[in-house]
């Protein structure tokens, strides 16, 4: 029969392997977040175009999107190979907060880059785009692996 004490760690076991995918991960690589910022700029394009700009236009933003999403698909194929094993299910709670502040950056981020795009045109709404990107990736880097190493001291 076993111990309290060995049941304990089977335990403690099981609950690192649970949380290994979202706390052991590569380092993402030097161009993420400015290529966030890139993709952020495009977007700002995207919004910014003048209504009734032809139909030249209207064919060259469904394409710009299609690709676009292309993009995040191949993203995040490529982020799935990098990891491994890619977190899946339901977070741990240290985690989903990180996610969340993610979400509602990106979100709101994304709102003021329209209104910039609408207001003052894309000269600026494009490096505002760039700049609030790169630096919204960046911090949500530092973010997450703060998330990630109060994650680890828990289940240590």
């Amino acid at each position: 029969m076993e111990s309290d004490d060995e049941l304990n760690e089977q335990l403690r076991m099981a609950d690192r392997a649970a949380v290994a995918p979202y706390v052991e991960y590569p380092k993402d690589p030097w161009w993420a977040a400015p290529g966030f910022g890139v993709y952020c700029a495009v977007w700002a394009v995207l919004v910014g175009l003048p209504d009734g700009a032809g139909r030249a236009w209207e064919i060259a933003t469904v394409v710009l999107m299609i690709v676009m999403v292309a993009f995040l698909g191949a993203y995040f194929g490529y982020q799935r190979r990098r990891w491994g094993a890619f977190p899946r299910g339901k977070p741990p709670r240290e985690i989903a907060v990180a996610y969340f502040a993610w979400l509602v950056y990106f979100l709101t981020f994304m709102g003021v880059v329209w209104v910039a795009a609408e207001q003052w045109g894309l000269v600026f709404a494009v490096p505002f785009a760039f700049l609030g990107g790169t630096a919204g990736f960046w911090v949500y880097g530092l973010v997450y692996e703060r998330a990630a190493g109060r994650l680890r001291r828990r289940v240590a």
